[in-house]
C-alpha cells in the first residue's frame, strides 16, 4: 500500500509540475525564456530522496514529457533518469540544509541538458553556433531553473521531512 501510496503521489506530483510548465509558464515566458520544472524538480527529488527514488522520479517525469510533447521521443526519459540518478547519488554526500547548492546543481545541469539537447536535435552539430545559443536561451534558461529550484527547495525539503 505504502508503495502504491509514494506512485499515487509522484505521479500528482509531475501532472501538477507538468500542466504548470506548459500552461502559466509557457503562456507567460519571463524574456520568451520558458523554464524546465520537470528537471528542476528531478534535481530537487534526487539530492533529497537517493538514488533509486531519483531515478524512478526522473523517468517519470521524462516519461510524462515524452508522451505528451512533441519532439525526440525518449530523449526527456533517458536524460531525466540519469540526472535523477546522478543526484540521487550525492544524496548523502551533502548537507541538505546548503539551500545554495541546488542553485548550483540545477544551473550547471541545465546547461549540460540543455546542450545535450541541442546537439540531438540540430540539423548538424556543424550549423550550431553554440555560444549565440549559450547566450541567448541555454544560459537564460539555466538561470531561470537555477532561481525556480533556490525557491522549491526549502519546500520540497520541508514537505518531504528531510533529517540531516
Amino acid at each position: 500500500m505504502f508503495l502504491l501510496n509514494q506512485i499515487i503521489k509522484y505521479f500528482l506530483l509531475i501532472f501538477i509540475i507538468f500542466i504548470l510548465e506548459v500552461t502559466i509558464f509557457s503562456f507567460y515566458p519571463i524574456a520568451g525564456i520558458k523554464p524546465d520544472l520537470l528537471l528542476v524538480v528531478v534535481i530537487i527529488n534526487g539530492l533529497l530522496t537517493g538514488v533509486e527514488t531519483g531515478a524512478k522520479f526522473g523517468a517519470g517525469a521524462g516519461l510524462f514529457q515524452d508522451i505528451f510533447l512533441v519532439g525526440l521521443w525518449g530523449k526527456n526519459t533517458i536524460l531525466k533518469l540519469l540526472l535523477g540518478s546522478i543526484m540521487g547519488s550525492i544524496e548523502g554526500k551533502i548537507f541538505k540544509k546548503n539551500y545554495f547548492l541546488p542553485f548550483v546543481l540545477i544551473f550547471s545541469s541545465t546547461v549540460i541538458i540543455e546542450s545535450v539537447l541541442l546537439s540531438v536535435t540540430a540539423d548538424g552539430i556543424r550549423s550550431i553556433n553554440y555560444l549565440q545559443k549559450l547566450q541567448d536561451i541555454i544560459l537564460p534558461v539555466a538561470l531561470y531553473n537555477g532561481i525556480i529550484g533556490f525557491l522549491l527547495y526549502p519546500l520540497f525539503y520541508k514537505l518531504l521531512k528531510i533529517g540531516d
